[in-house]
């Protein structure tokens, strides 16, 4: 959204970590237009909010036609308010409760706006969705997970035995988990055991993990998955800096006149990101139904054994949207924590 405000070195540094790939404005907010409602519709048997929102510093104006095109192109609120007040963070913290249907409950602390904050921006992101084929809770079994450290702690683990899409790289396995009509599926990458999360994150990124998506062919697999939730607040301003976005947030260098009516020194304080994500064993009716016809006849042939997964160390997994490729969440389970 705030490209769109953007010039000189600023737009050109936030082009280059945003991968827009010479895209113009106009292209990149028609098409995030066409993508937002893709990816909250995607999926019938899921509820899929992505929410944003700009919050700006009363008395310091905006121009109307950016904050009209954020809520037009992104469906972002915006609002004017005193942002190092009190009443900051109770409305931001108001706002992402209502978006998120109270499943998010905070996102900013009464110290996270500091005097001369200019911009906050917000984004939520909250999905609940039902497996194609569910797990049978009757199906689930204690086991153990060890974490980085070797420290083991109790899980309970879900258990199915599938036709399910499957891939084996270098150093790892992986599985994709479809929800109801698979347009959204679940991809959970799990290291070696004599390898490590870390050192699988060191070579995998999003051109990897759309080659793998392609690469993957039915298997038989024999999965156990911990039943867990997350969540996750993360202050990104560190990542986009370390990334080469930092002038952005840099109050003598950043350049965003396309914001203001005439210009004036603007930056970005900081980017805050929280998530809330639930796995356990749930699925869809029609999902839930398996039809096994028999026949008398010869005898059959023999059985392939299914390839064993278990995920009781730390694992990536990714939520994705299968027409875009879109990657709606991305995490590192290290600690999965039981619900």
């Amino acid at each position: 959204m705030v490209y769109n405000g953007a010039v000189g070195d600023t737009q050109a540094a936030m082009a280059k970590v945003l991968g827009l790939k010479g895209l113009s404005r106009d292209e990149l907010n028609a098409a995030n237009a066409q993508l937002l409602p893709a990816l909250e519709h995607a999926e019938p048997s899921a509820t899929l909010h992505l929410a944003n929102s700009v919050w700006t510093q009363t008395g310091k104006p905006f121009s109307h036609q950016f904050l009209d095109l954020c809520g037009r192109f992104y469906g972002a609120h915006a609002e004017e308010l005193d942002l190092s007040s009190a009443r900051g963070p109770r409305a931001v913290n108001a706002w992402v409760r209502k978006e998120t249907k109270g499943k998010i409950d905070e996102i900013m602390d009464q110290g996270a706006m500091r005097e001369g904050t200019t911009l906050v921006l917000v984004n939520a992101a909250y999905l609940d969705a039902c497996w194609r084929e569910p797990f049978q809770e009757a199906d689930s079994r204690p086991g153990e997970f060890t974490l980085a450290d070797g420290t083991r702690k109790s899980v309970t683990m879900m258990q199915r035995e599938a036709s399910l899409r499957y891939a084996k790289g270098t150093g790892f396995q992986a599985v994709a988990l479809p929800y109801g009509y698979g347009r959204l599926s679940l991809y959970a990458l799990l290291p070696d055991r004599e390898g490590s999360l870390a050192s699988l994150l060191s070579h995998l990124g999003p051109d990897e993990v759309s080659g793998l998506a392609k690469a993957m062919q039915g298997e038989t697999v024999r999965l156990s998955l911990p039943r867990f939730r997350v969540e996750s607040a993360l202050n990104l301003s560190g990542a986009l800096k370390d990334m080469g976005m930092g002038v952005a947030f840099d109050a003598g260098r950043a350049r965003f006149d396309d914001l203001v009516p005439e210009p004036r020194p603007i930056w970005i304080d900081e980017v805050r990101h929280k998530t809330f994500l639930k796995l356990d064993e749930r699925g869809t009716e029609a999902g839930a139904a398996t039809a096994v016809p028999m026949t008398e006849g010869a005898m059959p042939a023999e059985r392939i054994p299914p390839i064993e997964m278990t995920f009781d160390r730390p694992f990536l997994l990714a939520i994705r949207h299968e027409s875009s490729g879109a990657l709606l969440f991305l995490g590192a389970i290290s600690d999965p924590q039981a619900l």
